[in-house]
């Protein structure tokens, strides 16, 4: 199983972010939401990487067990960025994919 968690982001909040497991699309993920995706396919190694319009994240390779991968998508491009100057156009055409991050969860101390 993959989970994958969307924070909550002051960008794109109405728009879900395409998730794409070995280049088949399994589903969208919202704002703020938390989805699992069941491997039907088995453990091994599987590509995913998430879409939004034109704009992409780069793939991560995980490893798929008998535990669940824990992953985290989000947007590089905040609102707070978008307001430097060039910022938007950067992201937008050049680096369109490398607009969004996807990365395993990080354990965080409580």
């Amino acid at each position: 199983m993959i989970r994958i968690t969307r924070p909550s982001e002051s960008h794109a909040v109405a728009r879900g972010y395409k998730i794409f497991i070995d280049g088949i699309h399994w589903g969208n993920i919202k704002n703020g939401e938390t989805k699992e995706f069941e491997i039907e396919i088995g453990n091994g190694s599987h590509f995913v990487y998430a879409t939004i319009d034109w704009c992409r994240s780069k793939e991560l390779l995980v490893e798929v067990n008998d535990s669940p991968v824990d992953l985290e998508v989000g947007a590089r491009l905040t609102v707070r960025k978008s307001l430097i100057p060039g910022m938007f156009f950067l992201y937008m055409i050049i680096k369109r994919n490398d607009y969004l991050w996807i990365r395993k969860k990080m354990d965080r101390c409580p």
